[in-house]
């Protein structure tokens, strides 16, 4: 269900094994990644790391040319909305130049730091710097409040 993603002469993509997989345009191997749930949405790509979202509400950042874990969020689950329907699966993460904007089954978005350490910030909605309101609603919504 993963989109690919072509990075020169090499394509990238996950499965709904929970595997991230980079190739060579020829189909070598260059290296995968293993993870522990599907992952049904396609990996973005940033100079840093390539992040990736599974359906059990984690985000990991890997190595582009290793293939290594570079940091790992999991979003904390709340006790107070056990017994509450929960989507299954996640929105493709959106980059914004150094922030990437993550959303999860119980409607939270997630604001990272893009780089090597993590940094959190976030709530149900967040505006970015140029004014853009970003919202989930089983997708990741961006709405610009200058468009009509």
């Amino acid at each position: 269900q993963s989109t690919p993603v072509i990075l020169g002469d090499r394509v990238l993509f996950n499965d709904t094994g929970g595997t991230t997989w980079l190739y060579e345009l020829d189909g070598t191997l260059v290296w995968r990644h293993e993870g522990t749930a599907p992952l049904l949405t396609s990996p973005v790509v940033s100079d840093e790391a390539i992040f990736v979202a599974d359906v059990e509400d984690l985000i990991v950042a890997l190595s582009p040319t290793t293939g290594e874990l570079l940091w790992r969020y999991a979003r904390p689950s709340s006790l107070s909305r056990s017994g509450t329907l929960a989507l299954f699966g996640s929105p493709t993460p959106a980059l914004d130049g150094e922030l990437l904007y993550a959303g999860f089954s119980d409607g939270y978005i997630q604001q990272l730091t893009v780089g090597q350490e993590l940094t959190l910030h976030g709530r149900f909605g967040l505006v970015t710097p140029d004014g853009l309101f970003i919202r989930q609603t089983g997708l990741l919504v961006v709405e610009d409040p200058k468009t009509p």
